[in-house]
């Protein structure tokens, strides 16, 4: 058996600015922000547990848990 987890962002607005990877948890920027606006994003971070007991064999459990990161932005490059 092997254990493993899937990440997901819930809130879809912060799925236009921001992906994770499923498997990792990296969260990365997909599009611009406005600093000016907006200093901090926070957004939920569902995480389960995936257990695979043989390679036909894929078992989701449901001991989902839910993390709310804030991702402030700390500077701002503009192309010139």
């Amino acid at each position: 058996m092997h254990n493993s987890f899937e990440y997901a962002i819930i809130e879809a607005e912060a799925r236009e600015f921001f992906s994770i990877d499923p498997s990792t948890g990296v969260i990365t920027l997909v599009k611009a922000v406005d600093f000016e606006s907006t200093e901090m994003h926070a957004f939920t971070v569902s995480t389960s547990r995936v257990q695979f007991v043989s390679q036909d064999t894929l078992l989701q459990c449901f001991e989902a848990q839910a993390v709310k990161p804030s991702v402030y932005i700390l500077a701002v490059q503009y192309n010139m």
